[in-house]
């Protein structure tokens, strides 16, 4: 699927006139250290849209509750890799992901870490 074909993109969405029926946006808070939270299991398999609102945000999906962001691990020569390594964003910068399906079904949990404790990533459901 290209992200770019407007009949598979959606914009943020609520399909209810409910009011606790919520949009397809979430904020998450990224701060100095390590934070962790589940993602929704419907976003499973689906394209999301993450967006960094404010500093320079590593993150990471993983299926570990306890998944630790290591923003000073060294580049080499021959490319460094580490279990705590993750992507990264600058302020304004977004990145279309597919969220993980992982076996088993377990949960899929957001590990973000922040250069600055007033970081925001806004994540938008982008798939149907």
């Amino acid at each position: 699927m290209n992200i770019n074909i407007a009949s598979f993109v959606t914009p943020p969405f609520r399909d209810s006139a409910t009011t606790t029926v919520n949009t397809t946006v979430r904020l998450y808070t990224a701060v100095t250290t390590t934070q962790n939270n589940v993602l929704p299991d419907d976003w499973r398999g689906r394209y999301i849209e993450i967006g960094c609102e404010g500093g320079t945000v590593d993150y990471v999906l993983s299926v570990d509750s306890a998944q630790i962001i290591d923003r000073t691990v060294a580049a080499t020569s021959a490319g460094a890799s580490s279990s705590t390594l993750g992507g990264r964003l600058t302020a304004g910068e977004k990145v279309p992901v597919v969220v993980p399906d992982p076996a088993g079904g377990g949960q899929v949990y957001l590990a973000r870490q922040a250069d600055v404790s007033t970081a925001v990533l806004r994540i938008t459901v982008v798939s149907p």
